[in-house]
């Protein structure tokens, strides 16, 4: 039970601290406190390193400024500030839920102790579609490059209002969470990396691969579904 707890708290503590700052900045404070704290408690910190890389990527999401991507995306698509988190605070939640129950059930042996469908299918698919893709593509050419030339495809002037909106809300959840897939789609994993590499602890692409590739595509999937109903909706 205490190992719960622990893993609970280690995941509400860094999303709080992620939500007042760049998930950057978050990785390099918290990963030598957990790497320090697990070897001094004589526990495993594979469980809490992973549980706080996802959860300083996944909320980074609902602010403005919570990341360069961000910016870049409202600044380009003129985006409200206080709008920005009022449509990513949801997406953001639904896919912090999902990151951490499928984290918690991947690690479980460590922890011991109504609207209208024919709207909505094209923007469901839509939402999907670009968070996913362009969450894929960070992993080629890393997240900021992949915004910025993501960027310049999706605003097209043929649009509508609300496919606009989807996709520039969408592009933020894509190049947010894109950071989970792999280590290098975003510089926040390197700097995960190299961190916890000074205090001794480090992981394997395959393994970090084999998390990501399960877990990411389902908080994808969570969060453009809540970001589609709130457009459908709102």
């Amino acid at each position: 039970m205490l190992f719960f707890y622990l893993l609970i708290y280690t995941f509400l503590v860094v999303s709080l601290i992620s939500l007042f700052a760049g998930n950057d900045v978050v990785i390099l404070t918290t990963t030598p406190i957990i790497l320090i704290f697990c070897r001094n408690a004589r526990i495993d910190p594979k469980p809490f390193m992973y549980v706080s890389f996802f959860a300083a990527n996944t909320f980074s999401m609902p602010l403005y400024i919570g990341n360069l991507t961000n910016i870049m995306i409202g600044d380009s698509y003129r985006l409200d500030y206080f709008g920005f988190t009022g449509f990513m605070v949801l997406p953001t939640l639904a896919a912090g839920i999902v990151n951490y129950y499928l984290l918690k059930h991947i690690f479980r042996r460590h922890i011991q102790v109504s609207f209208d469908a024919n709207l909505s299918d094209n923007i469901m698919t839509a939402t999907f579609v670009v968070s996913l893709i362009s969450a894929l593509m960070c992993n080629l050419v890393n997240n900021i490059p992949m915004t910025a030339m993501i960027l310049s495809i999706l605003q097209h002037p043929g649009l509508t209002p609300d496919m606009n909106t989807a996709m520039a809300y969408s592009l933020v959840i894509g190049s947010n969470l894109g950071a989970n897939f792999t280590t290098f789609g975003a510089l926040a994993g390197i700097l995960w990396l190299e961190s916890a590499k000074r205090y001794g602890w480090s992981t394997t692409m395959t393994d970090f691969l084999k998390i990501g590739l399960f877990v990411t595509p389902i908080a994808i999937l969570a969060s453009s579904i809540v970001l589609a109903v709130e457009i459908l909706l709102f």
